[in-house]
């Protein structure tokens, strides 16, 4: 999907309607460790905020996704337009130019700027099979 000069993407119509529904209209916009983007609506965001500032503050890593997950959050509503106008501080943090990849992830979406999805993807792919820990986690799930 484009992102126009100004910052905005439309959200595609099959997510639209449940973001819509989960939170009135109503959404936060924040960063991601990956160097992506997470787009929650505003119900969802509100419990995975509780539980980011329930994590130790004297804790380095906790302290670096407080700031991260918390410090980045923009409240939004869907335009007219059905679009999302994305800051320019999330667009430089994911590096969102011209395309952007819009992925559904449960209760969250994720926004990627394309060429850094391609790359990651191949990179993922180039990884091999999963560590022992990983494959023992996979062992006990199922779909």
């Amino acid at each position: 999907m484009s992102v126009d000069t100004k910052g905005r993407m439309a959200i595609p119509a099959r997510y639209r309607d449940a973001l819509v529904e989960r939170g009135d209209g109503k959404l936060v916009l924040t960063a991601n460790l990956d160097k992506n983007l997470m787009l929650f609506a505003l119900p969802d965001w509100e419990a995975v905020e509780q539980r980011v500032m329930a994590l130790p503050t004297m804790n380095k890593d906790s302290r670096r996704m407080q700031r991260l997950l918390v410090g980045y959050a923009t409240e939004m509503e869907l335009d007219t337009a059905n679009r999302i106008l994305i800051p320019q501080m999330l667009r430089d943090y994911a590096a969102i130019q011209k395309k952007a990849i819009f992925l559904g992830q449960g209760s969250r979406f994720e926004v990627w700027d394309e060429g850094v999805w391609s790359a990651e993807t191949e990179e993922w792919a180039d990884q091999g099979p999963p560590d022992e820990t990983t494959l023992e986690q996979l062992n006990n799930f199922s779909i």
